[in-house]
Order: structure tokens, then sequence, then C-alpha cells
């Protein structure tokens, strides 16, 4: 049985091709993931991208239409089909690896991508304390649709 998901996207810009930057307090920018379990889909997909901004979408699950959507917000059905997933446990900017991995599964096993990849951030990077997490026990899931 294959099985779809509604999502409710939301646009997101990034001025840098880092994850999600904030400031700790201190002054200083550190790298924050999106909430647990948010999708994250590039909204214009190419190999390499150099130059900001960076447009993407955040998806995140939910199992009914809400009754009104605030501008540039929109429901989509992620219809069900055939993935290949990258399980990923590392720090963010290590993960073009996980990125490559696919690619080169991909090609051996000859399969195409049949979608634009997507992440899925399984786990939380921060304790319930709010302290960042050590990055190799955070899981994120790299997503090729492929046929």
């Amino acid at each position: 049985m294959k099985t779809s998901f509604r999502l409710l996207f939301l646009p997101l810009l990034l001025a840098t091709c880092a994850v999600l930057m904030c400031c700790n307090g201190k002054g200083k920018k550190e790298p924050v993931a999106p909430p647990k379990d948010t999708l994250i889909v590039p909204v214009k997909r190419t190999e390499k991208v150099t130059k900001a901004p960076f447009f993407f979408e955040a998806g995140i699950q939910v199992n009914k239409r809400p009754g009104k959507l605030s501008k540039g917000v929109q429901v989509r059905e992620l219809e069900a089909g055939t993935v290949v997933v990258a399980h990923f446990y590392g720090p963010y900017n290590m993960m073009p690896q996980g990125y490559d991995a696919i690619k080169e599964w991909m090609k051996f096993n000859k399969k195409s991508a049949a979608g634009a990849p997507y992440e899925i951030y399984v786990s939380d990077p921060i304790d319930k304390n709010g302290k960042p997490l050590d990055p190799y026990k955070v899981q994120t899931d790299i997503v090729f649709p492929v046929k």
C-alpha cells in the first residue's frame, strides 16, 4: 500500500548556504536546525548553488487542511513512490557526503531521479536544556525519489 502525506509548506529565503543561523547569546552566530520532523525541499534545484539568496520550502506534516492559510503558505500532497534514503548522522556541513553516497548508489544500481531530493530532520539537535547535542547522534534523512 502506498501512502501519500499532506504537508503544510512555508517558503524560506536563506541569505547563506549554511544551515539556519542565530545568535547564541554571546554575539556569535551558530547553526540551528529546523524543528524535528521538518522536511526541507529546494524550490529550484541546481547541482551547485554558490550565490545567495537560497530559496527553500519547509514542509510540516498535517492531518487535515487548515481553515485559513497565511500568504505564501500552501498545503500539498507528497505522493507515495520509490525513494532512496541515507540516514545521515553528523554535522550539517558534511551532508554533501550523504548526497554523494546516494548518487553513487543510484549510478551503480541504474536508478534515476524522479524528483528533487529533500531532507527530513528526524532528531532534534538541541537537548531539553537548550544545549546542542553531539552532531553524530543527530539524524537527518536525505531522500531521493527514484525510478
